[in-house]
């Protein structure tokens, strides 16, 4: 069972698929997973940036990051989790469990942002 945000299989967004396909483009290879976070993490930041309204104002940034939703490719995403660890900067993102069967990729569950920090709270909390 693989446990990720989904670089695979038919459940990849749209946007994703497009910016990959640019990454492509440019770099004459098939982009893996550390493309799709990087991509995943351009998308998020430049929506806080929108929402915070401001790119040179790091408290107002960091303050958007600890309390908005983001809107992304693969889904909403926010951060938190602060009972964890005390500071509540988990980034926390709609995730797949799939599993590889005759080579091919299938999605077994998706997991939303809130359904996923639910189950670290369950696993981790104290």
């Amino acid at each position: 069972m693989i446990y990720q945000s989904n670089l695979y299989g038919a459940a990849l967004p749209q946007a994703v698929r497009d910016f990959f396909i640019e990454l492509e483009e440019w770099y004459g290879d098939e982009p893996m997973h550390g493309p799709y976070n990087m991509a995943t993490g351009l998308f998020v930041m430049t929506e806080v940036l929108k929402k915070a309204g401001i790119v040179d104002d790091v408290d107002q940034i960091i303050a958007t990051l600890e309390t908005e939703t983001l809107d992304s490719p693969i889904g909403p995403v926010k951060f938190g989790l602060e009972e964890l660890d005390g500071i509540g900067h988990q980034c926390l993102m709609p995730c797949q469990v799939g599993e590889i069967r005759d080579g091919e990729y299938h999605l077994v569950y998706e997991l939303t942002t809130d359904e996923g920090e639910d189950l670290a709270m369950e696993i981790w909390g104290k």
